[in-house]
């Protein structure tokens, strides 16, 4: 439908804005290590486009999953079906950190991960890394993505109800986690992250797809004014973004509900809820959506264009040609520039060929006979 055609651009919007991010973190550090001069610019907290990302899961898990409500094996039809979307490329991609941790290990830097490591990094499972107890992957950024297995988890167990007792089911699983792990005295590591805040935003973008399936609608200058609200919130930056390291894990919790979740399901539903509906036509709508179909390769591949430009970069413009007086913002603009290619290419040649070979794969095996197996 043409009006969720804005999710596909608010997807791109959010996969760029944690490029925006990553790639001044890294440039920040960048010059403290080489003695020059940087400046992160933070016109809105740049991460905030994770928020986004978990209020627009919340609500495309409801609105594609409108016919599996109340049927039966819902909940491992959907599971199945996201599994084959997201681990995949997770894997592959973890895999590659992996070979390029091992790679280090050989030329004398580094420390290569411990089984537990590996295993629990693959397995979408919080696990605290040795040097400094944050509950991150192997692949750092994956942590969003622990975040989104474990809501596909509670949301699957809920699919046996209509809809409107699943989300309610959904939003109660949720609920009681957060309670344990506020609660109780053990800090396992798994339950204080499985218990953060955050998860909440699966709920606000669940809310917004009842809403919208019930057919509630608000005029234009409503919505307007939900957007430009959401974006003042942004803008006013309750995380206090430019003081924190260019390495800090982020700031969770009620703090990152309230200043990114919430503003950015505002931003969400003065976008959808709007009537008339939003028209969004032309090559850079076309474009934006593309990049939206693309978001999830951009998240994935972007650390390691920025890895391979910061290298090329020190390479060529600082050493070969002495440019060192343009500083680093030219790198930070290459990184952004490369990374959408390269995600494009990655989701044309590697994410769509993969999520439909594996497809076919199992619905061939659902044709056989029983008893019989399929063919290797």
């Amino acid at each position: 439908m043409e009006q969720l055609g804005i999710i596909q651009i608010l997807r791109a919007v959010a996969a760029l804005m944690v490029v925006v991010s990553h790639a001044q973190d890294d440039a920040q550090f960048q010059a403290m290590q080489r003695g020059m001069d940087f400046h992160r610019v933070f016109p809105v907290r740049w991460d905030a486009g994770v928020d986004l990302f978990f209020v627009i899961s919340g609500f495309i898990m409801v609105h594609a999953s409108h016919k599996l409500f109340a049927t039966p094996r819902a909940g491992w039809t959907f599971l199945r079906r996201r599994c084959l979307r997201i681990v995949p490329l997770y894997w592959f991609f973890t895999a590659l950190q992996l070979a390029a941790l091992a790679y280090q290990v050989a030329g004398g830097r580094g420390t290569f991960p411990h089984l537990d490591e590996i295993l629990s990094s693959f397995g979408f499972f919080p696990f605290a890394r040795p040097e400094d107890g944050a509950p991150r992957p192997i692949s750092a950024l994956g942590w969003t993505l622990n975040y989104e297995m474990f809501f596909y988890l509670v949301f699957s167990m809920f699919l046996f109800l209509p809809c409107l007792r699943a989300v309610a089911g959904v939003v109660m699983a949720l609920s009681v986690v957060a309670m344990l792990a506020a609660w109780l005295p053990t800090r396992a590591t798994a339950l204080v992250f499985w218990g953060d805040m955050i998860i909440f935003e699966f709920a606000f973008g669940m809310a917004l797809a009842v809403i919208w399936r019930a057919g509630w609608r608000m005029p234009r200058f409503v919505s307007f004014g939900l957007v430009i609200v959401s974006l003042g919130a942004l803008v006013l930056d309750g995380w206090f973004s430019p003081v924190l390291a260019p390495s800090a894990v982020e700031v969770n919790g009620w703090q990152r509900l309230l200043s990114a979740g919430v503003p950015m399901a505002l931003l969400l539903g003065g976008l959808i809820l709007t009537v008339p509906a939003l028209t969004l036509r032309g090559p850079i709508a076309a474009f934006a959506k593309r990049l939206g179909d693309a978001s999830y390769a951009l998240y994935l591949v972007h650390p390691f264009v920025i890895t391979l430009t910061r290298k090329a970069y020190g390479l060529v413009a600082l050493k070969a040609l002495g440019l060192a007086a343009f500083g680093l913002w030219p790198m930070v603009i290459c990184e952004l520039v490369l990374a959408i290619p390269a995600a494009l290419l990655v989701h044309e040649w590697l994410e769509v060929p993969v999520t439909h070979w594996l497809q076919g794969r199992l619905q061939a095996r659902a044709l056989l006979p029983q008893g019989k197996a399929a063919t290797p």
